[in-house]
């Protein structure tokens, strides 16, 4: 998952992201100069609306991670006694968690 925090939305590339938000917003007036060119032949693009820029603030992260210990037995559950699939390797749920917070 990228730790960049700024990005760039263009309904038809969908979602850039960047270090910084001068890049973002770089990308998004070129974008829309874009658009602008675009619209003197055919009118304006219904999406021209839907460009954005902005910064994360929260992401969705791994949480109650349980790895696999040892060996499976043959009805699919490790050393601890968790079930779990032959091809994984831990088990997790999935939260929204604040950007730059550590767990």
């Amino acid at each position: 998952m990228s730790k960049k925090n700024w990005f760039f939305y263009d309904p038809s590339e969908g979602s850039t992201f960047f270090d910084t938000e001068q890049e973002a917003a770089s990308l998004l007036l070129e974008s829309l100069d874009a658009y602008k060119e675009a619209a003197q032949i055919d009118g304006w693009d219904e999406d021209t609306g839907k460009l954005c820029y902005g910064k994360v603030t929260h992401r969705a992260a791994e949480v109650d991670v349980v790895r696999r210990q040892g060996e499976l037995d043959e009805s699919g559950e490790d050393e601890a006694g968790n079930y779990f699939p032959s091809h994984y390797d831990y088990l997790c749920n999935y939260a929204i968690k604040k950007v730059g917070v550590k767990p």
